[in-house]
């Protein structure tokens, strides 16, 4: 959006600068690079323009991780808050090693903690508390014995589970569960019989605590990706995926990095796979890339969401023709006599500069040179100019003694009052990109991809045209089932 001046120059001048900004921005935004003290004549020897500075190689974090909720569902599905085994003496077990007693019990597991040190899940069982019923017949009467009944207390249990996960070479979480020996903090004798019951509950609690281990690492290992499958995820992501018509998004991953095993929040166990991109956004459709899966290496430390750095290109026959169809004809106001007609419009570069040739007639003959460094202004995600400078190239001797009118007045106004809003084409891409990252790249895998803030880098001349370059931040999930 440009805002109105009295003064016809700015507003036509504004029409000129949105015109080449649309075809500048392609659905994105953009912000020049450069300053202004000389700006070189197209018929003069033009600078060649420096190479830009390299660009930063985008990283996609790709969250691998088992959540507490998953957690706290397997153990209850596998070690349920109570076990008993009450219902009568004919649904009583046999004691184990003893073939002469049968028992009856009833089992009450309690909460359980949680917690990752370094690479290690910890699960610890403070409160199981149990009471126990046993008989053995006699050949004169059933002689009979308990702990935990009636006036006794029940008896109190604590278990620790421990989980290592760790990667392996073969793109895989490797995970390893395993249990103390149950610490019996009450001593359970079943009187009268004179019986250590110790026994037989560490037969039962670890018949249960051994189903809960093969589960837990069961669940982190649907969570992998293992070698093949990485391999065809790996592949898909070097396949083209088009934004617009006419308009591709080449992600050109380069290599991959393993982020290291911890634990954040409501993620029991939490790592990633961090994705180095090389992304493009291309006028035609490229051709999908064949580069092998990298041999997996640990990355140094797990990166806090995701950043997608990528270039556009533009080249000057579309902007300028763009500029000629918008302003050839158009009038500017002439502070020195009659109106001054547009005649022809170019955008080129010399050296790190940007800069306009405006053809006029009837009130002045001549050509208008305008250069500037435009700035990105985050709160009104708009494109501002600063420090604009000009020359005016001709034989008027009129419009030469007004040069002081348009520097010292006309460019002030013209540095407050002329921004580019770039707040729709910022929307736009966001959506497209969030888009072409949301898709299932192999059975059971799935992208999701949630951009939430794009920025512009810089845009830079380079042979033929200009290079706009665009930083998007937010995050990119893979869902393993």
């Amino acid at each position: 959006m440009f805002q109105p001046m009295t003064n016809g120059l700015p507003k036509r001048l504004g029409a000129a600068l949105r015109a080449a900004g649309l075809i500048f921005l392609i659905g994105t935004s953009s912000a020049w690079g450069g300053s202004s003290v000389d700006i070189p004549k197209p018929n003069e020897k033009l600078v060649p323009p420096p190479p830009p500075p390299n660009l930063e190689r985008s990283v996609v974090n790709m969250e691998v991780s088992l959540s507490a909720e998953e957690l706290a569902l397997l153990v209850d599905q596998t070690f349920p808050p109570v076990i008993a085994r009450e219902g009568g003496w004919d649904d009583s077990a046999p004691f184990p090693g003893r073939d002469d007693l049968r028992f009856l019990y009833r089992l009450h597991r309690g909460g359980f903690r949680y917690q990752m040190r370094q690479d290690r899940l910890e699960l610890t069982f403070n409160d199981i508390r149990y009471r126990i019923w046993a008989r053995r017949p006699g050949t004169e009467q059933v002689e009979e014995g308990g702990c935990g009944h009636g006036a006794d207390p029940p008896k109190r249990i604590q278990v620790v589970a421990h989980t290592a996960v760790s990667w392996s070479d073969a793109w895989r979480l490797n995970p390893q569960t395993s249990f103390d020996p149950p610490v019996f903090v009450d001593p359970c004798r079943l009187q009268p019989l004179n019986i250590d019951a110790t026994p037989m509950l560490q037969s039962l609690v670890q018949s249960r605590l051994s189903v809960l281990a093969e589960t837990i690492d069961r669940k982190i290992d649907e969570h992998n990706a293992g070698k093949q499958r990485a391999s065809v995820i790996w592949k898909k992501l070097q396949e083209p995926v088009e934004l617009t018509p006419n308009r591709w998004l080449a992600l050109n991953p380069v290599d991959a990095r393993v982020g290291p095993v911890g634990s954040d929040g409501g993620l029991l166990v939490k790592t990633s796979v961090n994705l180095i991109m090389e992304p493009k956004i291309l006028d035609s459709k490229p051709p999908a890339q064949d580069r092998p899966l990298p041999s997996l290496q640990l990355a140094p430390a797990t990166m806090g969401g995701s950043r997608l750095l990528y270039q556009v290109f533009a080249d000057y026959a579309k902007i300028n023709g763009r500029l000629e169809r918008m302003l050839v004809g158009q009038n500017i106001d002439n502070p020195v006599g009659e109106p001054i007609t547009i005649t022809g419009v170019e955008l080129y570069g010399s050296g790190s500069k940007l800069i306009v040739a405006i053809k006029v007639k009837d009130g002045v003959n001549g050509t208008l040179y305008l250069t500037g460094v435009p700035r990105f202004d985050e709160p009104s995600r708009s494109i501002k100019f600063r420090d604009l400078d000009f020359t005016l190239e001709t034989k008027n001797r009129l419009a030469r003694k007004a040069a002081g009118f348009w520097r010292d007045t006309l460019i002030e106004k013209m540095e407050s009052d002329i921004f580019v809003d770039l707040d729709e084409p910022l929307m736009l891409m966001q959506t497209r990109l969030n888009e072409a990252l949301t898709r299932e790249l192999a059975p059971g895998a799935r992208l999701e991809g949630r951009f939430t803030k794009l920025l512009p880098a810089g845009i830079y001349p380079v042979a033929g045209g200009v290079e706009v370059r665009m930083i998007a931040q937010g995050t990119v999930r893979l869902l393993l089932q």
